[in-house]
Protein backbone atom coordinates (compact mmCIF):
# COMPACT_ATOMS: atom_id res chain seq x y z
CA UNK A 1 0.00 0.00 0.00
CA UNK A 2 1.81 2.77 -1.14
CA UNK A 3 2.13 6.07 1.29
CA UNK A 4 -0.16 9.50 1.39
CA UNK A 5 2.37 11.35 0.93
CA UNK A 6 3.88 9.27 -2.13
CA UNK A 7 0.63 9.58 -3.55
CA UNK A 8 0.43 13.10 -2.66
CA UNK A 9 3.74 13.81 -4.13
CA UNK A 10 2.74 11.84 -7.42
CA UNK A 11 -0.43 14.38 -7.68
CA UNK A 12 2.04 17.32 -7.62
CA UNK A 13 4.62 15.93 -10.16
CA UNK A 14 1.51 14.78 -12.69
CA UNK A 15 0.26 19.09 -12.30
CA UNK A 16 3.74 19.79 -12.78
CA UNK A 17 4.25 17.50 -15.78
CA UNK A 18 0.56 18.67 -17.27
CA UNK A 19 1.67 22.52 -16.87
CA UNK A 20 4.78 21.91 -18.98
CA UNK A 21 2.64 20.09 -21.38
CA UNK A 22 0.34 23.00 -21.54
CA UNK A 23 3.39 25.23 -22.52
CA UNK A 24 4.10 23.05 -24.79
CA UNK A 25 1.25 23.42 -26.47
CA UNK A 26 0.67 26.73 -26.45
CA UNK A 27 4.26 26.91 -27.95
CA UNK A 28 3.51 24.51 -30.99
CA UNK A 29 0.35 26.39 -31.38
CA UNK A 30 1.72 29.80 -31.54
CA UNK A 31 4.78 28.30 -34.15
CA UNK A 32 1.70 26.43 -36.22
CA UNK A 33 0.15 30.02 -36.60
CA UNK A 34 3.21 31.72 -37.67
CA UNK A 35 3.59 28.78 -40.09
CA UNK A 36 -0.06 29.50 -41.17
CA UNK A 37 0.33 33.40 -41.54
CA UNK A 38 3.57 32.26 -43.43
CA UNK A 39 2.23 30.06 -46.10
CA UNK A 40 -1.18 32.92 -46.34
CA UNK A 41 1.49 35.33 -47.23
CA UNK A 42 3.30 33.34 -49.88
CA UNK A 43 -0.35 32.48 -51.26
CA UNK A 44 -0.63 36.45 -51.58
CA UNK A 45 2.58 36.66 -53.18
CA UNK A 46 2.30 33.84 -56.00
CA UNK A 47 -1.07 35.89 -56.67
CA UNK A 48 0.59 39.01 -57.85
CA UNK A 49 2.87 37.15 -59.23
CA UNK A 50 0.60 35.57 -61.64
CA UNK A 51 -1.19 38.86 -62.52
CA UNK A 52 2.15 39.95 -63.18
CA UNK A 53 2.47 37.04 -65.84
CA UNK A 54 -0.92 37.61 -67.17
CA UNK A 55 -0.09 41.04 -67.49
CA UNK A 56 2.63 40.82 -69.47
CA UNK A 57 1.46 37.77 -71.93
CA UNK A 58 -1.00 40.22 -72.00
CA UNK A 59 1.33 43.20 -73.81
CA UNK A 60 1.25 42.76 -77.38
CA UNK A 61 2.91 45.83 -78.89
CA UNK A 62 5.44 46.12 -80.74
CA UNK A 63 8.95 45.49 -80.18
CA UNK A 64 12.51 45.58 -81.48
CA UNK A 65 14.47 42.50 -80.70
CA UNK A 66 16.23 43.90 -77.89
CA UNK A 67 12.46 44.80 -76.05
CA UNK A 68 11.10 41.59 -76.98
CA UNK A 69 14.47 39.76 -75.16
CA UNK A 70 14.13 41.75 -72.04
CA UNK A 71 10.04 40.43 -71.90
CA UNK A 72 11.20 37.23 -71.87
CA UNK A 73 13.71 37.61 -69.21
CA UNK A 74 11.63 39.53 -66.70
CA UNK A 75 8.88 36.90 -67.57
CA UNK A 76 11.23 33.71 -66.99
CA UNK A 77 12.37 35.97 -63.55
CA UNK A 78 8.97 36.25 -62.54
CA UNK A 79 8.09 32.39 -63.19
CA UNK A 80 11.43 31.40 -61.54
CA UNK A 81 10.34 33.43 -58.72
CA UNK A 82 6.85 32.02 -58.48
CA UNK A 83 8.27 28.21 -58.48
CA UNK A 84 10.06 29.17 -55.71
CA UNK A 85 7.26 30.82 -53.54
CA UNK A 86 5.63 27.10 -54.52
CA UNK A 87 8.00 25.64 -53.18
CA UNK A 88 8.40 27.50 -50.09
CA UNK A 89 4.80 26.88 -49.47
CA UNK A 90 4.67 23.12 -49.34
CA UNK A 91 7.71 23.79 -47.08
CA UNK A 92 5.74 26.23 -44.73
CA UNK A 93 2.28 23.28 -45.07
CA UNK A 94 4.76 20.76 -44.14
CA UNK A 95 5.73 22.54 -40.83
CA UNK A 96 2.42 23.12 -40.37
CA UNK A 97 1.23 19.70 -40.55
CA UNK A 98 4.59 18.75 -38.56
CA UNK A 99 3.04 21.05 -35.64
CA UNK A 100 -0.34 19.64 -35.86
CA UNK A 101 0.91 16.17 -35.58
CA UNK A 102 3.25 17.65 -32.46
CA UNK A 103 0.31 19.54 -30.98
CA UNK A 104 -2.10 16.67 -31.07
CA UNK A 105 0.32 14.19 -29.64
CA UNK A 106 1.12 16.59 -26.63
CA UNK A 107 -2.53 16.87 -26.01
CA UNK A 108 -2.78 13.12 -25.76
CA UNK A 109 0.08 13.25 -23.19
CA UNK A 110 -1.82 16.33 -21.43
CA UNK A 111 -4.60 14.24 -20.98
CA UNK A 112 -2.78 11.09 -20.21
CA UNK A 113 -1.50 12.83 -17.38
CA UNK A 114 -4.93 14.17 -16.28
CA UNK A 115 -6.27 10.72 -16.11
CA UNK A 116 -3.38 9.77 -14.26
CA UNK A 117 -4.20 12.16 -11.58
CA UNK A 118 -7.48 11.71 -11.42
CA UNK A 119 -6.73 7.90 -10.28
CA UNK A 120 -4.09 9.43 -7.76
CA UNK A 121 -6.40 11.86 -6.57
CA UNK A 122 -9.32 9.25 -5.97
CA UNK A 123 -7.27 6.79 -3.97
CA UNK A 124 -6.22 9.56 -2.10
CA UNK A 125 -9.74 10.69 -1.95
CA UNK A 126 -10.74 7.17 -0.91
CA UNK A 127 -8.49 7.13 1.77
CA UNK A 128 -9.17 10.05 3.51
CA UNK A 129 -13.14 8.61 3.33
CA UNK A 130 -12.07 5.16 5.11
CA UNK A 131 -9.84 7.04 7.71
CA UNK A 132 -13.21 8.82 8.22
CA UNK A 133 -15.36 5.97 8.46
CA UNK A 134 -12.92 4.19 10.21
CA UNK A 135 -12.23 7.11 12.93
CA UNK A 136 -15.98 8.02 12.96
CA UNK A 137 -16.85 3.94 13.78
CA UNK A 138 -14.37 4.17 16.53
CA UNK A 139 -15.82 6.74 18.03
CA UNK A 140 -19.43 5.47 17.88
CA UNK A 141 -18.42 2.53 19.74
CA UNK A 142 -15.96 4.39 22.62
CA UNK A 143 -19.59 6.39 22.54
CA UNK A 144 -21.41 3.09 23.01
CA UNK A 145 -18.71 1.74 25.52
CA UNK A 146 -19.67 4.09 27.90
CA UNK A 147 -23.43 4.51 27.60
CA UNK A 148 -25.09 3.06 30.32
CA UNK A 149 -27.70 0.44 29.03
CA UNK A 150 -30.77 -1.03 30.66
CA UNK A 151 -30.33 0.74 34.06
CA UNK A 152 -33.71 1.83 35.73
Amino acid sequence: MPSWRKVGQLVVLCAQRQDRAAAEIARIERARQRSLDNEQWLERQMAEIAALLTDRMGQNGVMDKAGLYEARRRLAVLQRQKIELRLERQQATLESLSLQQQGDGQRQHWLALEKKRGRYQAWIDTRRRQTRQGRDLLEQTDIEERTPWGKS
